[in-house]
């Protein structure tokens, strides 16, 4: 056997695992997408309806809801993200003793799965017995029912969302920053440059493809986002906080609607895509 024919067996295994739990399901949504069919109806089959459930998707008023939901999560969080976390790797650059021991803290919530997390922070917003209301009313402010209101419920779910994810933040910039040749920075201090011009003119810049990186992996994240909002509101009060893959969730397993929700979830594929592409233009091309 020669070694390309060699190589391809080794590999094979690999490539029919993707196609047959990756790329099969992936094109049968797709294809699904475009029909209609009412799965609590047995015996029913999709009907070809080309670009019938988009048309509806984009008039769907829930659906644009639960789209404004999301983006403005993302901007809740995303900012917060990245700038706390080039702060705190800056900080951890300059501490040289147990440096090793507190990156492993500061990771400990990614570690934690996020419905341990939305059950963490459930406790932590209860009115009833939580400590956050607690202290709130300590410094004399009334209890906020976080996971209950309107205008407090996405707040909760931005900040468990940052408390998890910002420490991967941090270890992203935190690597960015310590493979950067010191040369560069003992020329500046030398040439009389500040801490804030070092940082401006030259860590920065030399930052970007961590930036371009952090940015959109959080991105991604958000967008799907799931189980946090899931635990913590179940997309309430009303439609407040109904993120995106709440409603094909919804769409898809309490009304049976599949190809709606496969619909749904193309759309929302397009809109991670559009994003990631002015990710790319904005960072790489716009000076720091």
């Amino acid at each position: 056997m020669n070694k390309n024919r060699y190589r391809w067996l080794l590999v094979m295994p690999s490539v029919i695992i993707i196609i047959f739990v990756i790329i099969g399901p992936l094109l049968y949504a797709f294809y699904i997408s475009f029909h209609e069919w009412r799965m609590v109806i047995p015996g029913s089959k999709p009907t070809f309806k080309f670009l019938i459930n988009y048309i509806k998707l984009i008039r769907d008023p829930r659906f644009l809801n639960s789209l404004k939901v999301t983006v403005k999560l993302l901007v809740m969080t995303l900012p917060f993200e990245l700038i706390f976390g080039i702060i705190v790797a800056v900080a951890l650059s300059n501490i040289k003793k147990a440096r090793g021991i507190i990156i492993s803290i500061i990771l400990i919530p990614t570690m934690i799965a996020p419905i341990a997390v939305g059950v963490v922070w459930l406790m932590l917003f209860s009115t009833s017995f939580g400590p956050i209301n607690y202290f709130l009313k300590l410094m004399g402010q009334q209890a906020i029912t976080w996971t209950a209101s309107a205008e407090w419920s996405l707040t909760a779910i931005a900040i468990a969302e940052i408390w998890q994810w910002t420490p991967l933040v941090i270890a992203l910039f935190f690597a960015g920053i310590v493979i950067q040749p010191l040369e560069l920075f003992e020329a500046a201090t030398i040439d009389g440059a500040t801490g804030w011009q070092t940082f401006r003119y030259i860590l920065l810049p030399l930052l970007k493809p961590v930036i371009l990186v952090a940015t959109i992996f959080r991105t991604v994240d958000i967008l799907k986002i799931f189980e946090v909002p899931w635990v913590l509101t179940q997309g309430g009060p009303g439609n407040a906080t109904e993120v995106v893959s709440l409603f094909i969730y919804r769409q898809g397993f309490e009304f049976w609607n599949m190809t709606y929700a496969s619909a749904t979830s193309f759309i929302l594929l397009v809109v991670t895509i559009i994003l990631v592409t002015l990710y790319f233009r904005i960072i790489t091309i716009t000076e720091v």
